[in-house]
């Protein structure tokens, strides 16, 4: 049974227990990051940590360990779950007085080479709109049932759009296309989450001197990209094949993917980049 780290303490999965009268429970009223250990070192761990006490600051959740505290518990719930490579997942539920802390570990494996060569199908959500908030809230009934309808279809992820119809971002992702060999995003304000993921991508472009923006878009704009891919904490940069059967560009026909893979992979190898 997996041991995690439930408000204070290492206990077997199985013992934890959440009071149903706290707003956490209540009113979906808290958040959570989704971190990789690799290698058995947290991949930048410093930005999940400054977003999460940013929303907690945000939305009045107080009583949260600081950052130190939490990388050793952190650690520890990889180390005593004999993990290496592991979903790591800091959760802060808001009580009534205070919050509840909850952190598990799991083991990662990652997509094989044939996944990220192949790249991932897409769906575009029918009869939802993506929230416009800035925090990674525990409330994902909207996520899970429009990547509901993608497993359902056989599809690897799901987009959302605005109520404008603009694309926001996935339920597990932020998405990038590419046009005339310039990187693209959608912009923050149609509600997609400032990913850590997504600002290396930024990062990345423009150390390599490639033109990266954040724009409007809409389903035509990626269906005639010349490549589109996914981010994530867990698998990185993963290409996108098709969106709803049509195809992006190619396997071919891709340049600006493999480079931000190459580089991406480097930085995850190089320890100076774990914090």
């Amino acid at each position: 049974m997996p041991i995690v780290y439930w408000n204070g303490k290492f206990i077997s999965q199985n013992e934890a227990r959440a009071s149903v009268a706290q707003p956490g429970f209540l009113l979906g009223y808290g958040l959570f990051e989704t971190m990789r250990a690799y290698r058995g070192r947290i991949v930048y761990y410093n930005e999940h940590i400054q977003r999460l006490f940013s929303s907690c600051r945000q939305l009045g959740i107080k009583g949260v360990p600081g950052a130190q505290a939490l990388r050793r518990n952190i650690a520890e719930a990889v180390s005593l779950n004999c993990l290496k490579d592991a979903r790591v997942r800091l959760t802060v539920w808001k009580k009534q007085q205070g919050a509840e802390i909850l952190i598990t570990a799991e083991l990662y494996q990652a997509p094989g080479r044939d996944v990220y060569g192949r790249g991932f199908q897409v769906l575009i959500a029918a009869g939802l709109y993506a929230p416009v908030t800035p925090h990674k809230t525990t409330n994902r009934v909207i996520y899970e049932t429009a990547y509901g309808q993608a497993r359902r279809k056989k599809y690897d992820e799901a987009l959302l759009c605005t109520s404008l119809g603009y694309i926001s971002e996935g339920t597990r992702s932020n998405i990038f296309w590419v046009k005339n060999e310039a990187v693209f995003t959608p912009a923050l304000a149609c509600g997609c989450l400032a990913g850590v993921t997504r600002k290396v991508v930024f990062d990345l472009c423009r150390h390599k001197g490639i033109i990266v923006e954040e724009a409007l878009c809409t389903a035509q704009d990626l269906v005639s990209a010349s490549e589109a891919f996914l981010t994530n904490s867990l698998f990185g940069i993963m290409p996108v094949r098709a969106i709803e059967g049509r195809k992006i560009g190619g396997k071919k026909n891709r340049k600006i993917i493999p480079l931000l893979t190459r580089e991406y992979a480097r930085l995850m190898r190089n320890e100076n980049h774990h914090s």
